[in-house]
């Protein structure tokens, strides 16, 4: 099933691919017998960035080896919160590592991988009339931008700090932009419904967009340079 993604993405798709086959490997081995009919189903909290990918990951692994998984999909920060609170999970894919950090800290993990790295972008709608190639351009008066929420996500806290770091969070709250409750939301926002001109959402999301709709454009602004968050996963 990941053929059907550009060269681009089965990059970094096929490296989540790996790993979700290799520590998949090592959870049926755990089991006291090995076969469909006795696996409890393999529990993955997932981050929503990476949602698409891992449920196709999902549908692999479960026409393969015959036992269901369950996706519990959502922000980093939710996400972190329910595996604390179910303390019950077999992976842990949040979307950048201060995530894995955290729930370290808490013992709620053992192994870790590294994944992938994912930057932050600019997507901007189908049609919207003008180009986007820098920093103001961006800002542009009337201009309707969509935020992922920046406590719950880590694209949020990201772009937020990267921004105060440069002086620059305070002129992108003045124009008063649309804070959504996830990244999937803002790219939903800007490429299908339109409800926002532009927005900052995750490069390998941005591409899967332009997969679908190549009206969407993909900018990449200095200004986010060092938005950058280091993928890892965890049993």
């Amino acid at each position: 099933m990941l053929s059907k993604f550009s060269p681009a993405l089965v990059v970094f798709f096929g490296s989540v691919a790996l790993l979700a086959g290799l520590v998949g490997s090592l959870y049926w081995i755990s089991r006291p017998q090995f076969g469909a009919g006795n696996a409890e189903p393999l529990e993955i909290h997932c981050a929503a960035a990476m949602f698409q990918v891992v449920e196709t990951i999902a549908q692999e692994y479960t026409t393969t080896y015959g036992q269901q998984v369950v996706i519990h999909a959502g922000p980093s920060q939710v996400i972190l919160k329910h595996l604390e609170e179910a303390k019950k999970a077999d992976l842990f894919l949040p979307a950048d590592d201060s995530f894995i950090r955290q729930a370290d800290n808490k013992g709620l993990l053992g192994e870790v991988k590294n994944v992938a790295s994912m930057s932050a972008v600019v997507i901007v709608r189908p049609k919207l009339g003008k180009e986007i190639k820098t920093w103001n351009d961006f800002l542009a008066a009337g201009q309707k931008i969509g935020l992922a929420n920046t406590d719950t996500t880590a694209i949020g806290r990201l772009t937020r700090q990267t921004l105060q770091g440069q002086g620059l969070w305070q002129d992108l709250e003045a124009v008063k932009p649309t804070y959504l409750g996830d990244v999937n939301e803002v790219g939903n926002s800007v490429a299908v419904v339109g409800a926002t001109d532009v927005g900052i959402t995750w490069d390998a999301l941005a591409k899967v967009l332009v997969e679908k709709n190549p009206d969407v454009k993909i900018v990449r602004l200095k200004e986010l340079d060092h938005a950058k968050a280091r993928v890892q996963i965890a049993l």
